[in-house]
């Protein structure tokens, strides 16, 4: 599988599970978060 890097970057204030569901998502394939 090729890998890639890629830029996420979310302003603003944080609602309630928000940054969980995106990690969330990310967990799910396998991504590894710097």
């Amino acid at each position: 599988m090729k890998e890639e890097q890629i830029l996420i970057r979310i302003s603003g204030k944080d609602r309630v599970g928000l940054t969980a569901s995106i990690m969330a998502i990310l967990a799910k394939y396998d991504a590894q978060i710097l």
